[in-house]
């Protein structure tokens, strides 16, 4: 139901001309649930070229950290990184984990599940 009302707002919105909308509506649906590809794209590229450059060593070293930090504080609670830096892992941690969890359900045909706040 809900993929049929989008279907058509797009269609409408590309109809009209409606770019800047068609935009904003593509990136709310589609590219948010599939930000977390280029994010395992970079951490697998950075892998595999580490032993090749500094740079990409740095790189890995620290999506390494913020991956590892994430994790850390999600299982026990324990903040590895100083103030808010351990903030932003942990939420950069969660919403790829999510994403990719969400985007794999929905390819193997689960419901989607939306938060109730009345719940």
């Amino acid at each position: 139901h809900q993929l049929t009302e989008d279907h058509s707002l797009i269609n409408e919105l590309l109809k009209r001309g409606r770019l800047p909308a068609f935009f904003a509506l593509f990136s709310h649906k589609i590219l948010r649930w599939t930000l977390w590809i280029p994010a395992a794209c970079f951490l697998v590229g950075s892998l595999l070229l580490a032993a090749r450059s500094p740079l990409w060593a740095t790189l890995l070293l620290g999506q390494i950290l913020v991956y590892t930090a994430g994790v850390i504080d999600l299982r026990s609670g324990t903040a590895i990184l100083p103030g808010k830096a351990q903030s932003i892992a942990t939420y950069w941690t969660l919403a790829m984990w999510a994403l990719a969890k969400g985007t794999l359900r929905g390819l193997v045909g689960e419901a989607a599940t939306r938060w109730d706040p009345e719940q």
